[in-house]
């Protein structure tokens, strides 16, 4: 460093400071040190280390002095410097031993960490392919309560006739798991000519529902279409080629909005604009819906013959049954 300083006594606040900041920098010290990983250098190390045994081992580079250290012995004889240098031979191959399964586990666990950085590369690059489908495929994807789970799922329509199914028998091409599910659920049938879907019931007795309202023939399916299947299994349709979607507005599709349309279309009124005990109980009625339908599902699965059912009744009646008990 080259400091550049002036006679002048009108310059000599700048020449001392000058002065005092190349002091400074004249203290102060470099280290160069390679960039490398700390778990690449412990390897290197414990390598060389390896090494320098191997020809400490094989040259015998051990001499009575060091092996008299060792055993804290001035003097000792012949048979016990043999047994000594023996000692010590078995204690360079223990440490050797030892430097190689180190060396063994440190390189593990870096294998580890590039298959890690692999599966997440094939992640991503999966996730990219889906994310790329969606703009141009028919598929479905799910609606759940938490918000951050939505839209977690994705299934994209690959095959012409695509199968929903449980997991208890054959293995179906969308599998779901949950009360009133068959294992030949529902089928989903695909005219690529014309950007069509159509969807139909496994079996008679399969509970699909199409915007709330339950199917028993072949329907066709449109654009941002909610479906359930079952009792729990709630999802949204898309299909980015179908005509005109791009000149209609589509409201947002949240598990509350599915939830409302299907207690709308089993009778229940839903009034957003209504206030107090009303809409309490408006909320109530939507929220143990589901609760109702799984646990019917679950009755029937298991053969109980028992059939639950919502009731309204009015605090005063309410009153009017539970004294005529008391009574």
């Amino acid at each position: 460093m080259v400091a550049a300083i002036s006679p002048a006594d009108i310059n000599y606040d700048e020449s001392a400071s000058t002065l005092r900041y190349a002091d400074r920098a004249k203290q102060i010290k470099t280290k160069a040190m390679v960039n490398e990983d700390p778990t690449e250098a412990l390897i290197r190390e414990l390598k060389e280390e390896n090494e320098r045994l191997k020809s400490r081992m094989k040259n015998g580079d051990v001499d009575e002095q060091e092996l008299m250290d060792m055993a804290n012995k001035e003097v000792m004889t012949k048979e016990e410097l043999a047994a000594m240098k023996k000692q010590w031979l078995d204690e360079m191959k223990a440490n050797m031993k030892t430097n190689e399964k180190e060396v063994s586990d440190q390189g593990k666990t870096t294998e580890d960490k590039v298959k890690e950085q692999k599966e997440q590369s094939q992640h991503d690059t999966v996730l990219s392919k889906i994310m790329e489908e969606k703009k141009s495929k028919p598929h479905l994807f799910n609606l759940n309560f938490d918000p951050q789970l939505s839209g977690r799922l994705v299934h994209i329509f690959q095959k012409t006739d695509t199968e929903i199914g449980n997991k208890k028998g054959k293995e179906s091409d969308i599998c779901m798991v949950g009360p009133g599910l068959h294992e030949q659920h529902a089928f989903i049938r695909q005219e690529k000519k014309h950007h069509q879907v159509f969807i139909k019931q496994g079996e008679k007795d399969c509970r699909v529902l199409v915007n709330g309202e339950a199917i028993t023939e072949e329907v066709e399916l449109h654009h941002n279409d909610r479906l359930v299947f079952g009792s729990t299994q709630l999802w949204v349709f898309q299909n980015p080629k179908e005509k005109g979607i791009d000149k209609k507005k589509y409201p947002p599709i949240t598990f509350e909005y599915a939830q409302e349309e299907i207690a709308a279309k089993a009778g229940i009124k839903v009034d957003t604009a209504a206030g107090g005990d009303m809409a309490l109980l408006q909320e109530d009625l939507i929220d143990v819906m589901p609760a109702v339908e799984e646990a019917n599902s679950i009755s029937e699965e298991l053969d109980k013959r028992v059939k639950f059912e919502i009731i309204l009744i009015s605090p005063h009646m309410l009153g009017k049954m539970q004294g005529t008990k008391a009574e």
